[in-house]
């Protein structure tokens, strides 16, 4: 919520930028550090006027999700010096911060700001927003600090953008010169153990390549990527050659396409299909099944519609109070399905369901009803199909595995 300033179009200049900033008191309100208000501005107030110069121009009182807001100097210069209406979520707690809404002042220039403070884990928790609520999310360092899984993130920022909507991303950049010398002087460059918790710490730095790679697999379409000397010597940046990537941060502007997607590009990820994390009442293979599959899955394949293969048994989990009924979207094709139906029994928290057959090789939309309503959010789904067929044995294939029945989509109502 902004408060008693006058609007004005425009980017400040870097001494403006620090003297601004360095007013609003953050840090000496719910931090208790005198120094460090200014400290942070100064060793970030270069990489703010770079981030605000790659987002493209949005309409007036556009609306803009940021990611990571605290300490709020991105926030207020989005708010005031370009009138658009600021979201904010906070991705992990300053401990002294933990409180509903953050008020801060500039004595000095007699302005105050009121914030909510939406804590959110990014990389395991949906964003409290709907669906197409924003025109541009901002994610500003960030994606260094995260552990596991990033497509999680860049999936619920997806889902919240207007279709266009702009994704801007920065990062530092793991290829830069400093690094480069450090590891030619055989120093390591990971960061420091930190006492403020496992996401206080970079934990995974990126190139411009990974970071290209994980936009396009999460169906965001790079605009622009570019890197930017903010912290280090600024002459870097006007000497192009043999430096194009090995400045100190990275400054990405990309478009939501298509579809939210959930994808792990394998030269980022292994073994994701381990990981768990159910927080959804719905998954479609292909878009957002990691973190809640169990096991007796195939791999993901596409045909008219993407799809996965069970094994005689497969386990699924979704994320639903009060569930009242199980669907899924699926089919067989057991050659033989017409003569000897396959059977399929659904067992939800241990609790056995009707059955449902399937005599055809058509997609159906099978529905299992639970005895009554599903008092635990949390619903560990296995199905056991009677049956299973192996394309080689019974057809002109070398398709050697273990065939269920294929599963397009499951959800909770």
């Amino acid at each position: 919520m902004r408060e008693s300033h006058n609007f004005e179009p425009r980017i400040l200049e870097l001494q403006e930028t620090k003297n601004y900033l360095r007013s609003f008191n953050f840090f000496r309100k719910y931090v208790l550090n005198e120094w460090e208000d200014a400290f942070y501005v100064d060793a970030h107030a270069r990489r703010y006027i770079e981030t605000l110069k790659l987002l493209p121009a949005l309409q007036p009182t556009s609306r803009v999700l940021e990611l990571g807001a605290i300490p709020y100097h991105m926030t207020i210069l989005l708010t005031k010096h370009l009138n658009y209406k600021v979201d904010t979520i906070n991705f992990y707690e300053v401990e002294s911060a933990a409180v509903p809404r953050h008020r801060i002042e500039s004595s000095l220039y007699q302005e105050s700001y009121e914030f909510e403070n939406r804590a959110v884990n990014v990389e395991r928790d949906p964003f409290p927003f709907d669906d197409a609520s924003f025109d541009a999310v901002l994610c500003c360092e960030i994606l260094e600090h995260l552990l596991l899984n990033p497509s999680q993130m860049l999936y619920e920022t997806h889902r919240v953008l207007r279709p266009g909507g702009f994704l801007l991303i920065t990062t530092p950049n793991v290829l830069q010169w400093k690094n480069v010398f450090a590891l030619l002087k055989g120093q390591n460059i990971y960061d420091h153990y930190r006492g403020n918790g496992m996401y206080g710490r970079h934990n995974r730095e990126y190139s411009v390549e990974e970071l290209k790679d994980l936009l396009i697999a999460n169906n965001f379409a790079p605009e622009q990527i570019v890197t930017r000397n903010v912290y280090g010597a600024e002459l870097i940046n006007r000497v192009p050659f043999g430096f194009s990537n090995r400045r100190d941060n990275i400054f990405a502007l990309a478009r939501a396409t298509d579809e939210a997607r959930m994808a792990y590009p394998p030269r980022l990820f292994f073994s994701m299909e381990q990981h768990r994390n159910v927080v959804r009442p719905e998954i479609t293979m292909g878009i957002n099944e990691t973190g809640q599959l169990g096991r007796g899955w195939h791999e993901f394949e596409q045909s008219s519609v993407g799809f996965r293969w069970t094994r005689q048994r497969a386990e699924f989990f979704l994320k639903k109070a009060n569930a009242q009924l199980i669907k899924l979207n699926l089919c067989c094709s057991h050659p033989d399905a017409a003569d000897s139906p396959v059977e399929l029994n659904l067992t939800v928290n241990n609790c056995k369901l009707e059955k449902v057959c399937l005599a055809d090789h058509n997609w159906h939309e099978a529905a299992f009803h639970l005895r009554e309503p599903e008092k635990d959010s949390t619903l560990r789904c296995q199905l056991d199909v009677s049956r299973t067929w192996v394309p080689r044995e019974q057809i002109s294939s070398d398709d050697e595995r273990d065939l269920g029945v294929a599963v397009n989509r499951a959800w909770a109502e």
